[in-house]
């Protein structure tokens, strides 16, 4: 028992067993430690006792409810009043009714991917500021142009063209509104924002107002299936528009030496799940390069073109949503097919 305790102890993973019935059986004293708890203070309490979510709970009966052998996960928790998260694998032995639970705490490699992806965004914006001034400041031109035309029909009493310049001053100004809110979801986190009902086209089309100025500069020419709009989904709105911001802005980077550059943008509807195409001139991406296109750190741009977290973060991020991102291999162009799990 000593020998088998020593084994538990010595790894600096969570350990754990449970039972079906949702409780404790036993714990090591990494986990009794990052609790703050005795290892006695253990068996027979609810799975997951020691924090306010129910995560670990919620993971357990999942494990028990499934048919496989076993499961793993990533789990964010609050142990101490501190935000932990860990790759959680669970194996289930004693005909299904017990389980063993090995805990990985990955907060500082995550916190350190959390800092390099917002590193890199600041990064990218900043490779966009010229291309989003000019962005901003020929709608400035038009207003200003357009207040004057006011003024000169106020006083030749011309109704028709005041209203006329008007509602162009009415839709450059949510032109730039568009472009400052596409600026703010880039470097926002929203982590912590709420999933709502939203207008999937309304967000690619943000998405495109802030990568707009960059990929003029390099001639990328972006359609959006108009037949979109209206298309309602269930989202973290942040996280779905830094979706297509990378995926836009990946595209425009892999297609730097192509004399034809173009980016196309639809979907469709089926079984209820919406599947969007962002399909651009490529010629398709390589069995051996898409085989780890989605790892975290993978790249093929050239040294300093960026940190190969883009895709792997659009595939966490639908992956959040019930959804996933893959590439269609059949396809004559490069394609990423988004995958929503449903949509109005």
């Amino acid at each position: 028992h000593s020998r088998l305790r020593v084994i538990l102890d010595t790894p600096p993973s969570t350990i754990s067993w449970i039972n079906e019935d949702m409780t404790y059986e036993g714990v090591n004293i990494a986990l009794a430690q990052g609790c703050g708890l005795e290892i006695e203070d253990f068996p027979g309490k609810t799975i997951g006792f020691y924090t306010k979510n129910k995560y670990f709970y919620n993971f357990c009966e999942l494990l028990f409810q499934s048919p496989n052998e076993t499961l793993f996960q990533e789990l964010e928790t609050v142990m101490q009043e501190e935000q932990k998260r860990f790759w959680v694998h669970g194996t289930k032995y004693d005909d299904g009714k017990k389980a063993v639970l090995i805990g990985i705490d990955i907060t500082e490699l995550k916190n350190m991917e959390d800092h390099i992806s917002f590193t890199e965004k600041l990064s990218a914006l900043g490779e966009m500021v010229a291309g989003i001034v000019h962005e901003i400041n020929n709608p400035l031109m038009v207003i200003d142009a357009k207040s004057n035309r006011i003024l000169k029909a106020i006083a030749n009493g011309d109704t028709d063209k005041v209203e006329e310049a008007a509602q162009k001053i009415q839709d450059t100004g949510k032109k730039i509104a568009s472009i400052v809110r596409g600026v703010k979801s880039f470097v926002r986190h929203g982590n912590q924002d709420p999933m709502v009902e939203f207008d999937l086209y309304e967000i690619i089309k943000d998405a495109y107002s802030i990568v707009e100025g960059k990929l003029k500069k390099v001639n990328v020419t972006v359609e959006v299936d108009d037949a979109l709009a209206g298309t309602i989904i269930s989202c973290n709105v942040t996280h779905i528009f830094q979706v297509f911001v990378n995926l836009m802005t990946n595209a425009a980077d892999a297609m730097e030496d192509l004399p034809h550059k173009w980016i196309k943008i639809g979907g469709k509807i089926v079984d209820e799940k919406l599947y969007i195409h962002v399909t651009d001139a490529g010629t398709g991406i390589p069995k051996d390069v898409a085989s780890h296109i989605f790892e975290s750190f993978f790249t093929t741009k050239k040294l300093g073109k960026g940190t190969g977290l883009g895709l792997s973060l659009v595939k966490r991020i639908m992956e959040d949503h019930g959804g996933d991102v893959t590439i269609d291999g059949e396809a004559e162009n490069t394609t990423f097919i988004v995958t929503f799990p449903q949509a109005a």
